[in-house]
């Protein structure tokens, strides 16, 4: 006195809905991590950016600095050529600092990518195997309703 068809399609209606709600669920989380991971990457790009204009306006004052050392009409004495030349390094030290985070902050995106798509992969086989579920339901009751 079982209804085959009634039973299979609140099965495959439960199923669905699983699905759909662990996918929705899956692309709720992959697009928040997304976007988070962007907005690190822009403050991480625009702290380079500063860097950058730091490192280019301090080769500017080098540069003036030198044509002003080579100038026979300006004495620069070793306490002032001191100063442009640690300012410099410590530029320099700041920029490789700022690049390896940059590095690193790249690598943990990298990361997040690739745990998320596996994520998604292991989704995907969840809804095969589900597909695959419902479709050998589907053939037993087609087999049953030509006996």
């Amino acid at each position: 006195g079982l209804d085959m068809d009634d039973i299979i399609t609140d099965v495959k209606a439960q199923y669905d809905d699983i699905a759909k709600k662990s996918q929705a669920d899956a692309e709720t989380w992959y697009y928040s991590k997304y976007e988070e991971l962007k907005e690190n990457a822009g403050k991480h790009d625009d702290s380079l950016r500063n860097t950058k204009n730091e490192i280019v306006e301090l080769n500017r004052v080098i540069q003036r600095l030198t044509g002003e050392h080579q100038s026979p009409v300006m004495k620069i004495s070793y306490l002032q050529r001191c100063k442009p030349e640690g300012d410099i390094a410590a530029a320099e030290e700041h920029r490789e600092v700022v690049v390896k985070d940059a590095k690193c902050k790249l690598s943990e995106l990298e990361k997040a990518k690739q745990d998320m798509a596996r994520e998604y992969q292991e989704l995907m086989n969840i809804k095969l195997a589900l597909d695959t579920e419902i479709m050998t339901y589907r053939k037993l009751l087609d087999g049953e309703e030509s006996r």
